[in-house]
């Protein structure tokens, strides 16, 4: 044979060898078999329905090939076609074929993403587990709950919170679900509110929320168990019992347990009043907590001549309403936590009381308390003293004092302080009736008059009221008052 045809004729025995080996379009050839499909895909399937499809599985060796096991889902079924009850192992004689059915019942609504795999044997290779690459897809449609627990964190004993487990429709057009029936153990912590037996319709992938309640009892975690049976129509009357976790921790919320002040309190006219208070809390650990308290002071009598220091550390108020009797100072408080047991200060100047007893009634009360913008339980709200004032003058066997200032905003003026004839006076802001009283210098009232409401009113009293020396007039308007000093000639 010439050397040219040799090359020719062993070209064309390659090229017959390559054709009998060749690999079909959508086939796939994974060691030891050429699959005749590179996919299982079973599309939508309704629950409660089935679908099938089929694989041929050629052995493309010169030998034979024991198949010990194909791997997948137990919701899908393999069958080799000719029995009915696979029996492996099945042999594959050299080159030999077989042809499998896959069948995918669904019993609840899913989605299958996975990959074939199987186990075969040659006499060199026992038992090798073959991942084939060939997805297996499938979407089992109708309705289910979307989650298998719910979490609800870490809640305060005694308070609610509400959280919402999902409904979801895997199906392709709109579905109808009820719910028969909801078991729910522990039901002292938790409850679920679904409307049983509520026929509800949810949209094609669309969800539905069903809400939870979790109130703790206890500082502890809490576990529930929850089963749903659940119906709907888009699978023929398909049924299926879910069950979901559901758990959640109670912790105590921390506390204001105890606010302790002395009894008794001594303060002389014109010096500070210093009001300690000791705070014991409860339930708080953190060295960061920032602790803010809001609360108020009420002073049963001498109420004008009471009024919160400048202090730093404090932001207080006047409320210059009268309440029962008393009145009321708010007073507000922003403290970093040291420790369980806290101490702080409210000092207010007395400035005088003007005519009444020795001895004033306070009570120191909380209204609020706050531990890093989370409300505080408060177990103890008020406490209560009384206040001794000292440096009175006496006129009259009544007791008095000159204020040092005023608390309201009316604006006294004269046009000199130096009076030689009468005295006449002009109160800028006042807006309604109000009372004018003059003191002397002994404290003594010379003289009470009656402001009446006009426009920037004024009042002339007659030089006759006074005598040489200097005095205070004390502008009184509901709970508020004004005050200016002025010299009287002879």
């Amino acid at each position: 044979m010439k050397t040219g045809s040799f090359f020719i004729a062993l070209i064309c025995f390659f090229a017959f060898l390559s054709s009998s080996i060749s690999v079909q379009a959508g086939t796939i050839k994974i060691y030891p078999f050429e699959i005749s499909d590179d996919k299982i895909d079973f599309e939508r399937v309704d629950v409660g329905k089935s679908r099938t499809r089929k694989l041929k599985v050629t052995n493309t060796l010169n030998e034979s090939v024991a198949l010990e096991k194909i791997n997948l889902l137990d919701d899908i079924l393999v069958t080799l076609i000719g029995q009915q009850v696979i029996k492996y192992p099945i042999k594959f004689e050299q080159k030999g074929s077989k042809e499998f059915e896959f069948t995918y019942s669904p019993k609840v609504p899913d989605t299958i993403i996975e990959k074939l795999t199987f186990t075969y044997s040659i006499a060199s290779k026992p038992s090798q587990i073959t991942e084939t690459g060939i997805p297996v897809t499938a979407m089992a449609m109708g309705v289910l709950l979307r989650q298998q627990e719910l979490d609800f964190g870490e809640v305060f004993v005694g308070d609610t919170i509400i959280k919402n487990i999902l409904i979801f429709n895997k199906g392709n057009k709109e579905a109808e679900y009820k719910i028969l029936a909801v078991n729910t153990t522990n039901m002292n912590s938790f409850q679920c509110l679904a409307n049983v037996g509520d026929i509800i319709s949810i949209a094609a992938g669309s969800t539905h929320s069903i809400p939870f309640r979790f109130t703790p009892q206890n500082a502890e975690k809490i576990f529930t168990k929850c089963s749903m049976l659940i119906s709907d129509n888009a699978t023929l009357g398909y049924e299926a019992l879910s069950n979901i976790i559901v758990y959640g921790t109670g912790k105590n919320r921390a506390a204001l347990t105890q606010l302790r002040m002395n009894n008794e309190f001594s303060v002389a006219i014109g010096d500070t009043l210093e009001l300690p208070l000791q705070y014991t809390f409860s339930n708080i650990s953190a060295l960061n907590n920032i602790i803010t308290l809001r609360g108020t002071v009420e002073f049963r009598d001498g109420v004008v001549g009471i009024v919160p220091h400048n202090s730093a550390e404090m932001n207080t108020q006047i409320d210059h309403t009268v309440m029962n009797g008393r009145r009321v100072v708010t007073w507000q408080m922003i403290i970093p936590y040291a420790s369980n047991e806290l101490k702080t200060v409210l000092p207010f100047n007395i400035v005088g009381t003007l005519g009444v007893a020795d001895t004033t009634a306070m009570k120191v009360r909380v209204l609020e308390c706050r531990i890093d913008n989370i409300p505080a339980r408060i177990d103890v709200k008020d406490v209560d003293a009384n206040i001794t004032v000292t440096g009175y003058l006496e006129y009259n066997n009544r007791k008095r004092t000159v204020l040092a200032q005023g608390l309201g905003n009316v604006v006294i003026t004269m046009a000199d302080a130096i009076v030689r004839n009468e005295c006449v006076m002009r109160f800028e802001g006042l807006n309604q009736q109000a009372t004018l009283q003059v003191f002397d210098a002994s404290g003594a009232i010379i003289g009470s008059f009656i402001v009446p409401q006009f426009q920037s009113p004024t009042i002339s009293i007659p030089h006759k009221y006074f005598s040489f020396g200097t005095y205070t007039a004390v502008l009184w308007y509901g709970n508020q008052y004004s005050i200016t000093t002025f010299i009287v000639l002879p």
